[in-house]
């Protein structure tokens, strides 16, 4: 995955190089934690368009965002513990 055009998209947790390099359940793990954080930002990011957005199509879209990606972190958290062994 290239996101060498997002430049809105930076993010630290996200080291696609070792990302690319992992496999198995290392590259599951590592996905996990990459994503997840990924997540939280457009929770965090909808939550503000639900205070500040003018138009009601874009709140609704910032609901539906909220609660795709909790029930997606949740998931992702099971997962996680699961195969981690922790």
């Amino acid at each position: 995955m290239n996101m060498a055009g997002m430049s809105g998209m930076k993010m630290p947790h996200m080291d696609m190089g070792k990302l690319e390099a992992a496999s198995g359940n290392q590259f599951d793990l590592m996905f996990i934690d990459m994503i997840v954080p990924h997540h939280q930002m457009a929770i965090d990011m909808s939550q503000k368009a639900l205070k500040q957005a003018q138009h009601a199509q874009l709140k609704t879209f910032a609901r539906t965002t909220i609660n795709q990606q909790q029930k997606e972190k949740a998931q992702l958290s099971k997962w996680r513990a699961a195969w981690s062994g922790k």
